[in-house]
């Protein structure tokens, strides 16, 4: 009977460091998984990061647009852009220097 007892003492330790084994395989490669979609889930974010910066930037440029938009339809700036040209009114003078 001590035999019998050894035997399944051996065999319960080997079971066990079976399962230890394969326990420890696992979480290994959950661990790296785990890590992979770490990284995955930063570089995402900083693409996000940069992607609201990229809109803000945008929506700054529409404010400025819409805001040229409303001045190019003002007598202030058809004004400017014909001194440009050289243009005058009917009744005004120019002075050029010698």
């Amino acid at each position: 009977m001590p035999r019998n007892y050894a035997k399944k003492k051996k065999s319960h330790k080997a079971a066990m460091v079976t399962i230890f084994v394969v326990v420890a395989f696992f979480c290994g490669t959950l661990s790296v998984s785990n890590w992979n979609k770490q990284k995955e889930l930063d570089r995402d974010q900083k693409e996000i990061e940069r992607l609201e910066a990229e809109i803000a930037v945008q929506e700054k440029r529409t404010l400025d647009l819409n805001d040229l938009k409303v001045y190019v339809k003002t007598m202030r700036y058809v004004e400017e852009k014909a001194k440009e040209l050289g243009l005058v009114y009917k009744d005004e003078m120019v002075f050029k220097p010698r």
